[in-house]
């Protein structure tokens, strides 16, 4: 009888955590500063660190951006600051780049991409073979409002999930990581924080 007793409260949160998430608006979502992201507003500059193959999430589509993949987050930055990425492949696996880019529709995602797709040439060395697993590099460029993705144009990498959001926005006080409402819903692991 204990077991019973045990289950029915447990039954019961259960059932409030979801309710609680089907009644939140679809258009609240999560935001927060990560570690990896640092912003200057005395100087309008903000400096990202991303890591390729930051852990094991996506590790059957062949990788992440800081742990994140598919768009499941979104770097929202303010318009006209410099940004800077410190770009890093750490998995011992894989090669990748780093490209900025217009964004895709994820249900029509090209098989491979081209360095022509870069908006105003940001990427990183050879991005279409990819840098070396332990191989870093920087990208630098001046933000201009509207909606971007980060993304890995190495091989195949952008239809196995090797992307990220960037939004530039203006009124905007700091950059920040903002998470895709789905995502957190579904209960995937953390990126880095």
């Amino acid at each position: 009888m204990i077991w019973r007793r045990a289950i029915k409260p447990a039954l019961a949160s259960l059932a409030l955590a979801a309710l609680c998430l089907s009644a939140a608006p679809a258009e609240a979502a999560i935001s927060l500063v990560p570690t990896w992201i640092k912003s200057d507003p005395v100087s309008k500059s903000v400096r990202l660190d991303v890591a390729a193959d930051w852990n094991d999430n996506n590790a059957t589509g062949c990788g992440n951006l800081n742990g994140y993949f598919r768009g499941s987050v979104t770097i929202l930055i303010p318009e006209g600051w410099r940004v800077t990425i410190d770009y890093h492949v750490i998995g011992d696996r894989h090669r990748h780049s780093l490209m900025l880019t217009r964004p895709y529709d994820p249900q029509n995602l090209p098989v491979k991409v081209s360095e022509a797709e870069a908006v105003d040439g940001i990427h990183s060395r050879n991005p279409i073979e990819g840098l070396a697993p332990g191989d870093n590099d920087q990208l630098h460029f001046t933000s201009k409002t509207g909606s971007y993705w980060l993304i890995s144009a190495k091989g195949t990498d952008l239809i196995t999930g090797v992307w990220i959001r960037l939004d530039v926005k203006d009124g905007l006080r700091k950059a920040e990581l903002q998470f895709n409402d789905d995502w957190v819903r579904r209960g995937h692991p953390a990126g880095r924080m």
